[in-house]
């Protein structure tokens, strides 16, 4: 019926799109043990992102402790599956209001620094005076998230915050 080289084919992309998805999903889970590291040096964590789907995607998680200094952040970036967290030195230290406003500080490039602000921005609100408790629809997953900022189409804001 089909012809051993159509069969192949078929096989081979079967199983390099079947490697691609393990291989997205370990990079996550990796991306994830290091956001449960930060939260581990700050009383609030945020997960910004900056690009779109036609740009690579940059995310920044950051650490913020009760005074809103930044203890700790890590930036995801690249082209591939094998790109790994990378500690920003940069911005530990910085005050929550310091965060994406201005110029970036040496060592970080703006896509990061636009994520970087991305994730601020999420506990700015929260410390705002938020009564404490978001509308229902406005977690997911148990994560607050931004629902002014909410993607059209999915509904989904792209971050979060614990």
């Amino acid at each position: 019926m089909f012809r051993p080289e159509t069969l192949f084919i078929v096989f081979a992309l079967a199983g390099g799109w079947l490697l691609q998805l393990w291989m997205s999903t370990q990079q996550m889970r990796g991306f994830h043990r290091h956001i449960a590291e930060l939260r581990t040096l700050g009383s609030q964590t945020s997960i910004g992102m900056a690009g779109n789907t036609y740009k690579r995607k940059t995310y920044v998680a950051i650490a913020v402790d009760p005074d809103g200094v930044v203890q700790g952040a890590k930036r995801l970036a690249g082209f591939t599956v094998f790109a790994k967290p990378k500690v920003i030195a940069a911005v530990v230290g910085l005050h929550l209001d310091e965060l994406g406003s201005g110029t970036p500080p040496a060592g970080v490039d703006e896509k990061t620094w636009d994520a970087i602000d991305h994730a601020a921005e999420f506990i700015r609100k929260k410390l705002a005076g938020s009564s404490g408790k978001a509308a229902e629809d406005d977690v997911v997953d148990g994560d607050t998230v931004d629902v002014s900022a909410r993607d059209s189409e999915t509904g989904y804001s792209g971050g979060g915050m614990t």
